[in-house]
């Protein structure tokens, strides 16, 4: 399921198997539990202004938490008119904070508006 992530299989809180497709012979009543983890990224943008002219700076400030379980391996982001956002960039534990900020000088061909900043995060592995 998206947003989950399969830890392992335990009964009566030890662990049995790691593998999802887990086999048992039941000769009597067993109990077995699968767990899971969840996953997941929150992300904000804010810019520093509604209006710009050509030849003026807009600052963009972009935040992103790890609001799940595990921690990501990889993090990777892009913003559409500047391509990769280091700053956001690497591992990112649970309920860990990234920040960046990212200038762009408004030009001649971003009119006639509106500009539209897209911001985009991957994140893969898990740790």
């Amino acid at each position: 399921n998206p947003g989950y992530l399969f830890v392992n299989w335990t009964e009566g809180g030890t662990a049995v198997s790691t593998n999802p497709n887990y086999s048992f012979t039941a000769t009597t009543d067993r109990t077995l539990v699968a767990n899971f983890v969840t996953f997941s990224i929150a992300a904000s943008a804010s810019v520093n202004t509604s209006q710009a002219q050509v030849g003026e700076t807009i600052t963009y400030t972009y935040r992103i938490t790890n609001t799940g379980a595990v921690t990501f391996a990889t993090i990777s982001a892009t913003q559409d008119q500047v391509g990769a956002v280091s700053a956001l960039s690497g591992e990112l534990a649970p309920n860990a904070t990234r920040t960046a900020i990212v200038t762009y000088v408004v030009k001649q061909s971003d009119l006639p508006g509106p500009l539209v900043a897209t911001l985009t995060v991957t994140a893969t592995g898990s740790t």
